[in-house]
């Protein structure tokens, strides 16, 4: 991941060791070891971020590297049938080794949709440049099978998860590897009540909880019950989220 870095920061004119004197875990000069501190990766994406101009200057970079920069990549696609099914394998067994307090998962929504979470310990730093960055990967992964990039949507983010929704380019639903896929199918159409539906309603639509519990002629207390239950199954971490997952979901009108 540091030759990959090195490779981000040259295609800018900048050279990475220049900027990692103040990273214990990175030498100045030599071989870049084959592991490093997390802290020290975070800190020079934000210096990549800083140096490059943004998000904006990390993603012209990630697409004009070398194809050398994405070598295991390209190695490794003759093993799998189409880019999902690599990627899904890549994100559940490879990366919690190269990325320490991350965990992935990958999820068939439908034909080619996939939502991909992704939940970071509350011990592991983590910065906006890398949220950016993690996104550009997966837009440009069907790149490496001659296939044009996917289409990623963030549905949120937080201090510790990024939650996106793609479509890639093209998927075998039945191709051998597609077991590292999650097919269980998002649960909040088939367990939420119809009284749960309403308060999610009102809830997308602005209401406080005394409002929609004047709405539908209850109690505060029970709207609130009623809210964290949903919060709950849909797994949102507050109201904002909640709002915009049950629309990209289609679980409330717009």
């Amino acid at each position: 991941m540091l030759s990959f870095l090195e490779a981000l920061f040259a295609f800018h004119g900048v050279g990475m060791r220049d900027h990692a004197r103040d990273f214990p875990s990175v030498p100045t000069d030599g071989p870049l070891p084959m592991w490093f501190d997390w802290s020290d990766y975070m800190g020079l994406i934000q210096r990549l971020a800083e140096t490059c101009g943004g998000a904006e200057g990390i993603a012209a970079a990630m697409r004009g590297v070398s194809s050398q920069s994405y070598a295991e990549f390209r190695a490794a696609k003759g093993f799998f049938p189409d880019p999902v099914t690599f990627f899904a394998f890549y994100t559940h067994q490879i990366m919690p080794s190269v990325t320490p307090g991350c965990v992935g998962r990958v999820e068939l929504l439908d034909g080619r949709r996939f939502r991909l979470r992704y939940d970071l310990h509350p011990s592991t730093p983590v910065t906006e440049a890398f949220y950016a960055g993690t996104v550009t990967l997966v837009e440009i992964f069907p790149t490496h099978f001659d296939l044009p990039e996917a289409k990623v949507e963030r549905i949120s983010h937080g201090d510790f998860r990024l939650d996106l929704r793609a479509e890639f380019p093209h998927v075998d639903a039945a191709a051998p590897w597609a077991g590292f896929l999650d097919r269980s199918p998002a649960p909040t159409r088939l367990t939420l009540t119809p009284r749960e539906r309403q308060v999610l309603a009102l809830v997308t639509r602005g209401y406080t909880n005394r409002e929609a519990a004047r709405a539908l002629g209850t109690a505060p207390s029970t709207v609130r019950n009623q809210l964290a239950s949903v919060m709950e199954k849909m797994q949102a971490a507050n109201r904002t989220e909640l709002a915009v997952r049950a629309r990209t979901e289609g679980l409330v009108d717009d």
